[in-house]
């Protein structure tokens, strides 16, 4: 039974951005199978690779699946993403989002207080919530309702006791 489930894209015009790209990229094969180039076929191939890489990036960064459950929660970019039981979890904190401490968006680590994180982040979006394991691992992960989120995972882990 999930308690609290959310999933945070990108903004529509980076999707569009990176999906226009890929797009254009196989679509540049059109003009160079039809030419008279010998060595068409590696060109071919490696603008079909690179427009699929394109959209497999897309597909699978530009959306955030943040799943809270009775005993557990998961933030993730498609297959990429801790799982953490929320016995384990010692707080959970609404906090924005520094990009500078992290030098950007994505799967990232940065230092904040001295400490590392590892951020789970979605471009442009400046809200989540910081999360503390009882192991004293630190996480960040985006959401657009952060206290909601902090709240599901505080409930969560009252109901399993004490860390």
């Amino acid at each position: 039974m999930k308690r609290y489930q959310e999933s945070v894209y990108a903004a529509r015009w980076m999707r569009l951005l990176v999906a226009l790209s890929a797009l254009a990229t196989i679509g540049a094969t059109v003009p160079v199978v039809l030419g008279d180039d010998g060595s068409k076929w590696f060109v071919v191939a490696s603008l079909i690779l690179t427009g699929a890489i394109l959209g497999l990036v897309e597909f699978t960064f530009m959306r955030l699946r943040i799943d809270v459950t009775r005993d557990q929660m998961r933030f993730h970019f498609g297959p990429f993403g801790p799982t953490l039981k929320l016995s384990d979890v010692r707080s959970a904190e609404p906090s924005p989002y520094r990009w500078l401490a992290f030098g950007g968006w994505g799967i990232r680590f940065g230092r904040v207080s001295g400490r590392t994180v590892r951020a789970y982040s979605v471009p442009f979006i400046r809200t989540g919530v910081a999360i503390e394991t009882a192991g004293g691992t630190r996480y960040y992960t985006s959401s657009q309702r952060p206290e909601a989120l902090a709240a599901a995972i505080l409930e969560g882990r009252t109901q399993e006791g004490p860390a």
